[in-house]
């Protein structure tokens, strides 16, 4: 029988730490990647049958617990993904015996720990043909036959952006457009909602978010094609899969992702929202399961309502719940969850800080920003104090139906005031910091100085459109 390179491989603590960390570590992977790699193609040209499943399962298992043990590194992260590949190979070739039920368990239980090489999700939804290029028919079928080996949104030439609906004047992103579409204010066309604090904010002030990081979809992207290039069975299987998508391309025998591949995951509308930059807790590239557990918006109830972290399905380049998107089952939750919430926000936009900025607009020319925070504070007052809102409002209005899961009238008005009171404390704290800056500015273009204009900076995740969006979070 075949001996496995892995098994030359321990003990892991032969190198000297006196080299310091960083290379001992990279001494550590330039030992066992090539080992791994050598087993991988063995097992691939031999077959399980050639080899004793005991020791496999016993070297495999040795390999899996060195390297949790090792420190959190891009070493360890290299070294995880080749075990997902040998995983990967041991399992499209176990059969149904009961002597591999065992080496099937450890299969099992190191890719709980270390994941699943990705595979294609069975739905990528794309904006709405209404929102797409006019010629987006065209130019996916040239994509199709366009290989892309290092796409990035910063790359010159394979650069990753989202499509543009392009008018005589302007570019609008469609997944803008779209999610505009699901998310705009019926009560004010200028706002939309922000999945951050449940609130509405003007269009210039939302950027459009991946829930899961673009960055983190590329790479498992490549992952998924640099497992068809390992493992037949598993090129064979992503190729039905993605048949008459135009994802891949054979070259010189290897299989490449096309640039169809890489821009329809990025323009998922599936995986994106709006979120206002300066509210929630900061996400960048953070996992997404961890980034919602720790959002106070999300948090544990979310995840509860899942049936835990583990309910989260990893096993697709996009995570799913149940088959949904992890991001729209995110977003249904939120509107369920925050029905009431959001109704009183489309309540205040429309009946308070609209006439109030209408009202301010002819004193006022930068400190809209600071009126608004101002107007629906002095609301949350009324609604918690006396129900002068509620009196104020006319009957037409105040029996209106604002929102799909909730009513704004007298009824629940008691509700609302319980909600805006919980957040009064948090709201003062707005309001003595953005007064004291109205103020200020106020004073400042009384004396004839001028107001410092915004930067324009592109939406923290994506902004490929050339409009201008809100301020990048840190």
């Amino acid at each position: 029988m075949p001996e496995l390179a892995i098994s030359r491989i321990f003990p892991f603590d032969t190198i000297s730490p006196r080299i310091g960390k960083q290379r001992q570590l990279e001494a550590l992977k330039s030992r066992i990647l090539p080992a791994i790699q050598q087993d991988i193609a063995s097992i691939v040209r031999d077959e399980l049958g050639e080899f004793d499943i005991l020791a496999m399962m016993d070297y495999l298992n040795q390999l899996f617990q060195a390297i949790q043990a090792l420190p959190r590194s891009m070493v360890r992260s290299d070294l995880e993904q080749q075990v997902r590949f040998f995983v990967l190979v041991v399992r499209n070739r176990l059969d149904d015996s009961d002597g591999m039920v065992p080496l099937r368990q450890l299969c099992e239980n190191i890719s709980r720990v270390f994941g699943f090489v990705p595979e294609l999700n069975a739905d990528v939804p794309l904006p709405d043909a209404q929102f797409l290029p006019t010629q987006f028919a065209t130019s996916v079928t040239e994509w199709a036959n366009i290989i892309w080996q290092n796409p990035g949104r910063n790359s010159v030439d394979e650069r990753i952006h989202f499509f543009g609906r392009r008018t005589s004047t302007i570019r609008k992103d469609s997944v803008r457009l779209h999610l505009l579409e699901l998310d705009r204010n019926p009560a004010n066309s200028e706002e939309a909602l922000s999945y951050a604090d449940a609130d509405f904010y003007n269009l210039g002030d939302l950027q459009v978010d991946h829930l899961q990081p673009s960055d983190d979809i590329i790479h498992r992207q490549l992952e998924l094609i640099a497992a068809m290039n390992i493992d037949s069975i598993f090129r064979d299987k992503m190729l039905e899969q993605g048949g008459g998508k135009g994802y891949f391309m054979s070259q010189d025998g290897r299989i490449f992702g096309s640039k169809r591949f890489f821009m329809e995951y990025h323009n998922c509308v599936g995986n994106l929202w709006f979120l206002n930059p300066n509210e929630g807790t900061p996400k960048s590239n953070q996992d997404p399961v961890e980034w919602l557990e720790k959002h106070p918006r999300f948090s544990e109830r979310f995840l509860v309502s899942l049936g835990g972290k583990d309910a989260v399905d990893k096993r697709s380049i996009l995570f799913t719940y149940a088959g949904e998107l992890l991001a729209d089952r995110a977003k249904n939750w939120f509107h369920a969850t925050y029905a009431q919430e959001i109704a009183v926000g489309q309540f205040l936009g429309a009946h308070v800080s609209q006439p109030f900025l209408q009202q301010a607009a002819a004193v006022d020319t930068g400190g809209g920003g600071h009126v608004r925070f101002m107007a629906r504070t002095a609301a949350a007052a009324a609604i918690a104090g006396d129900e002068h809102l509620g009196r104020g409002a006319s009957s037409d209005d105040s029996s209106a139906s604002i929102g799909s899961a909730a009513e704004i009238n007298p009824a629940n008005l008691v509700v609302m005031a319980g909600i805006l009171e919980s957040e009064r404390e948090v709201l003062g704290a707005v309001v003595d910091r953005t007064t004291r800056g109205y103020k200020s500015a106020a004073k400042r273009r009384r004396v004839g100085d001028a107001m410092p204009a915004a930067d324009d900076v592109d939406d923290a995740d994506e902004d490929e459109s050339g409009e201008e969006h809100g301020a990048r979070p840190s």
